[in-house]
Parts: structure tokens; sequence; C-alpha cells
């Protein structure tokens, strides 16, 4: 017990050791710490007031702490699952290397994560919450008892999911799995629309009626808000069921978090990092060498070489990529379509809103496009941010600059064309015509070659990438991210202008066939920015390249 409490100690005072060096290693850090604290304050005042509103319109306060908490926990898991970095010193296959005893990596990794940076911003805002709700001074200790209970079990959730990110993902052939899953997406959608399956009525509207609160029974968050409201308003008997029932969810987290940490460290190396050697029929490597007679002489054998090279090591291969780039930049967007597409009979049948049926597909609609610039803004800045430590072999090949990034740019476009096309098809769900797909097609497909075309230099000028041979990333980094990536979002508002008013005018005055004429030459605009953009790019890479791999040797020494 001691060597765990020991191993404890240490791993916290390594982490606060790596936030103080950090912090006071250049003037950029310490910004980034204000940004944070910033942040965490900004949080504070928005949950205060979500509470107050919802007291303000006589929503029961165990929907409000309910609301409140689940809103929360999903948020910080989706984090986790996006590659929030939960732990600056959390990586298992270090740790495999010293002479550790499984309970002891266990118990270090799940006390020394909680006081990571990550977990105070989801604490703050519980904090606030709780301020804004609690009037009496005594309820206060029991109170925050419940809620570092629910964030203990939160950072139990999230190591467990990058546990799982670590162990299961890297086994797995992404090419069947992603078969399969767009397979049954179809046969789903095929179903719902025969009416062989009906869609679950919606209960959102329950979110703030008394009788939503069973919605939140089974959930370890609602759990603890019912156990609250229960213990504020004087009813300590009714603390017994939802207390039970979180206790139980924490168990089965830890439980499965520690079985997936044996099965890890019983693990040949190979089989733990996910390099296993790659299998002689491989169906990503035979469909690139069908493709080269198409593309190859287009831009050039080296090009497409680059193109190949990361087809197979991201699309095919990487589970990490996987992670990043398809789940939530191109699955996220389908699911919200489907389900509003599926939703929508039901929304018109609402009395209780009869606004939110003028809202509600324009709000998805816009939901979906921030996911998709924003995914897309992410990794066309970040092309050597897929190479990472690699990219010093990249910068050392005997390959033009230029066709180092048309080949990036291929790859990354060629992943933007599937998301125009499912995208542009999924229109038709909604509206039954011709002009309404062509032009939702014209306006993606635009968008995303203005994309490529900018991130050739942002990924040049601020070599901030989130690395891929690893689940997580610095939530540093993160913000930087974040703010090239709003930069980036203003120059596309200005950029697309021209070619969303030349598709929606035509629609608004119904001249379609000036809008048809106009579309191939909205395309057309697009490759052109492209083109005229590619050899200044050429040159800011080769200004960049010092800078590039220095930024990753100062990386590989943190």
């Amino acid at each position: 017990m001691d060597r765990v409490i020991h191993l404890i100690n240490w791993k916290m005072r390594l982490a606060w050791r790596m936030y103080v060096r950090n912090t006071l290693a250049s003037l950029e850090s310490i910004l980034f710490l204000i940004i944070y604290i910033t942040w965490m304050i900004f949080s504070y005042h928005i949950f205060i007031r979500a509470t107050n509103w919802g007291l303000s319109h006589s929503v029961p306060q165990a929907l409000i702490f309910c609301n409140l908490f689940t809103f929360l926990f999903v948020i910080w898991l989706i984090f986790s699952f996006l590659g929030y970095r939960l732990n600056e010193s959390y990586d298992l296959n270090r740790l495999y290397a010293y002479p550790l005893p499984l309970r002891s990596i266990f118990s270090a990794n799940l006390f020394g994560a909680f006081l990571d940076l990550s977990v105070l911003l989801p604490l703050v805002s519980y904090i606030a919450i709780l301020v804004a709700s609690i009037k009496s001074a005594e309820h206060f200790p029991v109170a925050i008892l419940l809620v570092i209970a629910l964030l203990f079990l939160q950072v139990a959730a999230g190591l467990t999911l990058v546990n799982v990110l670590y162990v299961l993902l890297p086994r797995l052939n992404l090419v069947k799995v992603g078969m399969w899953a767009a397979l049954a997406i179809l046969v789903w959608e095929g179903l719902l629309n025969r009416g062989i399956i009906k869609y679950p009525m919606p209960n959102f509207y329950a979110l703030f009626r008394e009788f939503g609160i069973k919605m939140y029974l089974p959930y370890p968050a609602g759990q603890i808000g019912i156990a609250l409201d229960a213990y504020i308003t004087g009813n300590i008997s009714e603390m017994t069921i939802p207390l039970l029932g979180f206790a139980g969810w924490t168990i089965g987290i830890l439980t499965l978090n520690y079985l997936i940490l044996n099965y890890w460290t019983q693990l040949d190396l190979a089989k733990r990092t996910g390099t296993e050697q790659v299998p002689k029929h491989d169906l990503a490597a035979a469909f690139l060498d069908k493709l080269a007679s198409i593309i190859e002489p287009f831009v050039g054998k080296q090009a497409y070489s680059i193109f190949r090279k990361d087809s197979l090591e991201f699309a095919a291969r990487s589970p990490y990529f996987f992670i990043y780039k398809i789940l939530p930049g191109s699955v996220a967007p389908v699911i919200i379509l489907l389900a509003m597409r599926f939703n929508m009979e039901y929304i018109q049948n609402l009395s209780t809103y009869p606004a939110l049926v003028d809202y509600a597909l324009p709000s998805a609609m816009v939901l979906v496009l921030f996911i998709v610039i924003g995914q897309g803004n992410l990794f066309a800045g970040n092309h050597f941010g897929l190479e990472d430590a690699m990219i010093r072999s990249i910068m050392v090949f005997p390959v033009p600059r230029k066709a180092i990034l048309l080949g990036k740019n291929l790859f990354l476009g060629g992943l933007f064309l599937l998301d125009t096309i499912v995208l542009s098809l999924l229109s038709l769900l909604f509206y039954n015509s011709a002009y309404i797909f062509f032009g939702i097609f014209t306006l993606l497909l635009t968008l995303f070659i203005l994309i490529l075309s900018i991130g050739n230099f942002t990924s040049s000028l601020w070599p901030y990438w989130m690395p891929f041979d690893k689940p997580s990333y610095t939530f540093r980094n993160t913000v930087i991210l974040g703010l090239v990536n709003a930069g980036v979002t203003l120059v596309l508002v200005v950029a697309i202008a021209p070619v969303v008013a030349g598709i929606a005018l035509p629609y608004r005055y119904e001249i379609f066939w000036l809008g048809y004429i106009f579309m191939p030459l909205a395309i057309f605009y697009g490759f052109s920015f492209h083109r005229l953009s590619l050899n200044p790019a050429v040159n800011v890479l080769e200004n960049s390249e010092f800078q590039i791999i220095r930024r990753v040797a100062d990386r590989e020494q943190l």
C-alpha cells in the first residue's frame, strides 16, 4: 500500500512539475495559461446563468442538476474521445517499461489524473451550478462530496475510454470496420424509410418537464443530480436508489478499466503498439494500385506516392486517424442529419414548442456545417501532424516540396470528396430537388478545396500539430489549433461568399438555369484558388522546414 501511495504522490508531483515548467517556458505558454483561466471563469458564469434561467422558468431543481451534470459529463467524455489528454504524463507504453505491479499502475493513473488541469474545468462548472442553486451553506459539504464522486467516476470513465482505444482499436481491421459500419447505416436507413421499424419519439421536450426525471435515473450524472435534489429538499430516503445505481456504475467502470489493463499487460509489444505485420491480402493496397492509373498521370508519380503512403498509413491502418477524422468528422454529421430527418414528423406534432419546427432543420444544418468546417480546417492545416516525428524522414526525401503538398492534398481531398457526396445525398431526405443536391455538392466541394488551399499555409506557418502516434494531445495545442481554426474560418466566410450567393440567389428567384451555369464556374473558382496558392505555399514550406523539424524535436524532449 505504501508503494501505491508513493507512486500516486510521485505522479501528481510530476504532473504539476511539468505544468510549471511548461508554463514558464515561454511567453506563449503563459498566454495559454491566461486563456485557460479566462475560459474557466467564463464557463463558471455560463453555468451560473444556465442554472438561474432554469430556476426562473420553474424547471424542477432535480432536472437542472440532471441536465447540466449530464451535459458536462458527456462533453468531457467526448473531448477525451477526440484526443483530449486526460493526464499529461499518462502513457501506458511508457509505464510498461517500469517494474511496477498492475495494481500500482491502475491506482496511480486513476488518482494521479484526478488533479489534472483537464479535470479542473468541469469541477469549476459543477461548483457554479451548486452556487447558483443551493441557498443554505449547510448543504454544501455533502453537495461537494457528491460532485467529487461524480468527478471521480468521470475521470475513471475517461481513462477507461482511452484504455479501450489503446488496447482494442489497434487490433481492428479498419477497412472491414468501415465497410460494416457503412452497411449498417444503409440497412438502418432502409428499414426506417419502409416503416419496418419506427424511430423512437424524441423526448427532448421532457428535459424541462417533471416527468423527465425518469429519463436520467439509469445514468450516473442523473443519479447524482436526483440524489442531490433529494438531499437538499430533505427527502433523504429517496437518495438510496440513485446512489446505489451510481455505486454500480462506479464499480463496473473500475472493474472494466482493471480488466483492460490486465489484458494489455499480457500482450506483446507489437500487438500493444499496433505494429503487427501487414497482411498479404490488403484490400486498401489493391484498391490504390488500381487507382494509380487514373490519378498518377495528372499529379505525377512522386505526389501519388505521398498520397498512397498516407492512405495506407493513416486511413487504412491507423486506429487513431479513425478516431480523429472518420468518427467525429464524417459519421457524426450523418447521424445528426438522419436523426433530424426521422424526427421531423414528430417535431411538427409537438404543440408545446410550435416555433421549434422553423428552427430545428436549420439548426441541424448549421451544426453539421460547423463540424465539417472545423474538421476540414483541423486536418488541412495539420499536414505534418499526421507524420509527427516521421516528418524528418519526409523532409530528407529527394522529393519536391510541391509534390509533398500535392500528395497531402490528394489524400485529404479524397476524404473530403466522400464527405461531400454523402452529405449531398442526405440533403435529398429533406429537399426533393435536383438543384438543391447539385447546389450543396458544389458548395461543399468548393469549400473543401478552399480549406485545402489555406491549409497548405497554416500547416507550415503554425506547426502546432496534433500527433497521431498516440490517442491524445495537450489542451494547450487544442487551444492553439482552435484559434487558428477560427481565423481560417473567417477567411473562408469571405472566400465562399460569392459561391453561396451564386447558388442561393437563382434558387430564391427560381432562375435555375443560371444556377446550373454558375455551379461548374464555382468549382473552377475553387481549383483556380488552389492552383494560384500552391506555389506561394511551397515557398512558405521551404522557408519553414527548419522550424518544423525543431518543433518536433522540442516536443520529443518534453
